[in-house]
């Protein structure tokens, strides 16, 4: 009997990124990985963005919020929402590779004491740098002591023993704090070359 896929919630959150919040949600769609659902986090936008994107994915969750909480903020409002046992944070001005979900998901599902993956980033300047089919090194994972949150898997229970985001923050250094509250409890944090994000 084959073992059902643990679900994984990918949270995008945006404000006035549209086409950009568009792109990266493309990419989840064409994971490798099948058992996924999409949250977006809407900050306030005021270019459209909601109707925009809810009419060009219409299955898509969306939580629009009532003001730009920032990045901390918005995160720990849409946390709630979030059915999997896992949460991808992907950014929405990025694009995943087609593996970045399933080779994060297979670290930290052999060791209970991994409560975060974080992958990486590679800079691009224009759409024809990224190839989201790109073989992979196959260099494993090591830990570290800080995760991006742009690209970042986590489990969705570790929250509870940690707390949530800094909620006074509007930008900049909630991944150190958060990070340093999950060492804190005694979990990892583990960095791979594998799960990849061009940003």
């Amino acid at each position: 009997m084959i073992a059902q896929q643990p679900l994984v919630t990918c949270f995008i959150l945006n404000w006035n990124r549209k086409d950009e919040t568009c792109r990266a949600i493309d990419s989840v769609i064409n994971q490798s990985y099948s058992n996924i659902e999409i949250l977006l986090v809407d900050n306030a936008s005021d270019d459209g963005s909601v109707a925009f994107i809810t009419k060009k994915y219409p299955e898509l969750k969306c939580i629009q919020l009532d003001q730009n909480y920032g990045c901390p903020g918005g995160r720990n409002r849409g946390i709630p929402y979030c059915n999997g046992e896992y949460i991808f944070y992907v950014d929405n001005d990025g694009v995943l590779h087609e593996k970045a979900v399933e080779k994060a998901i297979d670290i930290i599902e052999n060791d209970i004491q991994i409560a975060v993956v974080t992958g990486l980033v590679k800079d691009f300047n224009d759409d024809s740098e990224i190839d989201t089919k790109m073989p992979l090194e196959g260099e494993g994972f090591y830990k570290t002591n800080v995760f991006q949150g742009g690209i970042s898997l986590h489990r969705t229970n570790i929250y509870s023993e940690t707390g949530l985001y800094p909620d006074d923050y509007m930008y900049g250094g909630e991944e150190s704090y958060m990070s340093y509250r999950i060492l804190d409890q005694g979990y990892h944090i583990v960095k791979t070359k594998d799960s990849i994000l061009w940003h």
